[in-house]
């Protein structure tokens, strides 16, 4: 039951914030060119972000210190999550505009907190995701390493950023 409520107000909040809405419904020219221009800068960034991941990773095995990749990758999702969580926690958790109107409905105060959390990670989770994976590729060329090692760096990457 608890958990339905959190998701009820996870998945609204994810509807109410998301760009795409002005996309699909607004008429305004200027507003729409911002949200593609938004759209092509995250993206720009999010190529570097993987090129950064991948050649970090096979140039520590190019160099013979492919052990470390693993590390390096995540300290580098780590450093990532601990910059956006100070850089997004105020204004994610505590300035938004539907404040009073969310204490007025029948939620506890522990469901939209524990949305607002979730919110943010899944706010940034494709930031971590591009590091991870572009850094398990750059290593795999190197080392080639086991199916458990995918398996493991894949439930990593989601769980190191918490």
């Amino acid at each position: 039951m608890k958990i339905n409520k959190l998701l009820l107000l996870l998945s609204t909040e994810l509807k109410s914030t998301s760009s795409l809405n002005i996309l699909k419904n607004s008429r305004d020219k200027k507003k729409r060119s911002k949200v593609i221009g938004g759209y092509i800068g995250y993206g720009l960034l999010i190529l570097m972000i993987i090129a950064y991941g991948f050649f970090s990773s096979w140039g520590y095995g190019f160099i013979g210190l492919s052990s470390i990749a693993p590390e390096l990758t995540a300290l580098s999702v780590s450093a990532l999550a601990f910059i956006f969580t100070l850089l997004k926690s105020n204004s994610y958790l505590y300035e938004f505009k539907e404040y009073d109107m969310l204490m007025a409905m029948p939620f506890e105060i522990r469901d939209i907190v524990g949305s607002k959390f979730l919110y943010m990670y899944i706010k940034s989770l494709y930031w971590y995701v591009s590091i991870s994976f572009s850094g398990l590729i750059g290593y795999a060329i190197w080392v080639k390493p086991g199916v458990y090692t995918y398996i493991s760096w894949i439930l990593l990457t989601f769980i190191i950023p918490i």
